[in-house]
C-alpha cells in the first residue's frame, strides 16, 4: 500500500512538473505556432507561383520567333573555346546550351524561346524573398537561370544537367506536381545553401524539363526563425537551423568546399544532419517524438530541455524550438 502511495505521488509529481512546464511556456507555443504557420503560407504561394510559371514552360514547343527576333537573339549570344553557347552579358536572365547535344540551329531556338519566358523567373525572384534563383533547364544541356550567373565560371562543358543527383527524383512522372527536395546542398553557383522546389514539365508524358526554385536555407533563420530554433524535415533532415544549436545538436559548420565536392561526388550531405540517424540517442528519441505529433515535452542531453514542435504542412516538416529548463 505504501508503495502504491508513493507510485502515485510520483507521478502527481511528474504530471505537475510537466503542466508547469506547459505553462511557463506557452508564450513561446503560441510565437513557434505562429512562425510555422507563417512559414507555411509564404511556402505555399511559393507553390502556387511554380505551378503557374510551369503552365507558360509546357507550351515551348508551340511558341513562334520571327526572323527579327531570332536576328537579334544570334547577336546576344557565342559559343566560348569550351564549347559553352551563352550570353555572357546577360541584361536579365543567364541562357546556356552546355554542349551536350549538338548545338544547332534547333537547339539555340529553342534557347531562345525560353528568352520570351524569362519573365517567368524574374517575377519568382522579385516577388519571394526566400528565393536565391529560378531556373528551367533540360537534359539537352538548355539552362535559363535568374539572376544571371557568368557562365563560363559556373557552368559546365557538356553536362547532362538531369544526371545531376538532386534531379534524380523529378524524372520518373508522379501524381505529384511538384517535388521538394529538403536536403540542403550547395548549389552550382557556390553562393548559398539551399532547399529547392522543383515544377517537372512533361510533353506527351515524357519529361521536357525543370522549372526550379531554390531557397536559401539560412533565410528561414533570416526572415522566421529565433534563437534555438531549427527546421526539421519528416525524414529527419536539419533544413535550417539556428547556429545556437550547432553544439547540443552535435553538428558541424557547413564547409563550402568539402560539401560542393559531397555534392557532385553524390554524397549529399553529413550525416549528422540527419536527426533521425543521430549517434546521440537521446536525438534521435527527440525526433521521433515530433514526427509523432508530440508538440511539448522534455528531453536530457546533459541538461534538461523543453521542446516545442509545431508542423510546418507545405513541406512536411517541424519547426522546433529546444530551450534549456533552468
Amino acid at each position: 500500500m505504501l508503495l502504491k502511495r508513493k507510485i502515485l505521488v510520483l507521478i502527481v509529481g511528474i504530471l505537475l512538473i510537466s503542466t508547469g512546464c506547459m505553462n511557463q511556456y506557452a508564450d513561446e507555443t503560441a510565437r513557434v505556432e505562429e512562425m510555422a504557420k507563417e512559414i507555411n503560407e509564404d511556402l505555399l504561394l511559393i507553390e502556387e507561383a511554380i505551378l503557374k510559371g510551369g503552365l507558360s514552360f509546357e507550351h515551348l514547343d508551340q511558341m513562334t520567333l520571327t526572323n527579327e527576333q531570332i536576328y537579334k537573339m544570334n547577336q546576344q549570344y557565342e559559343r566560348n573555346t569550351y564549347g559553352l553557347f551563352h550570353n555572357e552579358d546577360a541584361i536579365h536572365s543567364t541562357g546556356v546550351l552546355t554542349g551536350y547535344k549538338i548545338v544547332d540551329f534547333p537547339l539555340k531556338k529553342r534557347l531562345y524561346k525560353t528568352q520570351m519566358l524569362e519573365n517567368v523567373l524574374i517575377h519568382a525572384y522579385n516577388n519571394f524573398p526566400l528565393i536565391d534563383q529560378a531556373y528551367y533547364l533540360e537534359g539537352n544541356g538548355l539552362l535559363r537561370v535568374y539572376p544571371s550567373v557568368r557562365a563560363t565560371d559556373n557552368i559546365s562543358p557538356k553536362t547532362n544537367f538531369f544526371d545531376i543527383r538532386i534531379f534524380e527524383e523529378v524524372k520518373s512522372k508522379t501524381e505529384e506536381k511538384f517535388k521538394w527536395f529538403l536536403v540542403p546542398y550547395l548549389n552550382p553557383s557556390g553562393r548559398n545553401w539551399v532547399i529547392s522546389l522543383f515544377n517537372p514539365i512533361y510533353a506527351e508524358d515524357e519529361l521536357q524539363g525543370v522549372l526550379g526554385y531554390d531557397i536559401v536555407a539560412s533565410n528561414f533563420e533570416n526572415f522566421y526563425m529565433e534563437k534555438d530554433m531549427l527546421l526539421l524535415s519528416h525524414s529527419g533532415d536539419i533544413v535550417s537551423v539556428d547556429s545556437s544549436l550547432n553544439q547540443l545538436l552535435n553538428i558541424r559548420e557547413r564547409d563550402h568546399d568539402i560539401y560542393y565536392e559531397e555534392l557532385m561526388t553524390g554524397k549529399l550531405a553529413d550525416k549528422s544532419y540527419n536527426l533521425k540517424n543521430s549517434k546521440i540517442r537521446a536525438l534521435r528519441v527527440m525526433f521521433s517524438k515530433v514526427t509523432q505529433g508530440e508538440t511539448n515535452f522534455s528531453m536530457v542531453l546533459n541538461e534538461e530541455y523543453f521542446v516545442i514542435s509545431k508542423p510546418v504542412k507545405t513541406i512536411n516538416s517541424y519547426l522546433v524550438k529546444i530551450t534549456e529548463i533552468k
